[in-house]
């Protein structure tokens, strides 16, 4: 999930978008431009369940997971 997140970030700052204290899309500012261990769990559960959408995505394609 914090690789999920540190992604995004990087994409999101890639694009010109800087911290704001609210969301402003035409401005390119967020308040999720934050390292990972201060968002709220809200925000934390959003990027956990992107993670486990993209494992599933992966073993759909019929790759395998394993740990070593």
């Amino acid at each position: 999930a914090e690789n999920v997140h540190d992604g995004w970030s990087l994409i999101m700052i890639s694009q010109g978008c800087t911290l704001g204290d609210v969301r402003e899309d035409v401005l390119k500012k967020h308040p999720c431009l934050i390292p990972y261990v201060n968002l709220t769990e809200d925000e934390k559960h959003f990027d956990r369940e992107t993670a486990f959408e993209t494992i599933k995505f992966i073993k759909k394609l019929g790759f395998n997971i394993i740990k070593e």
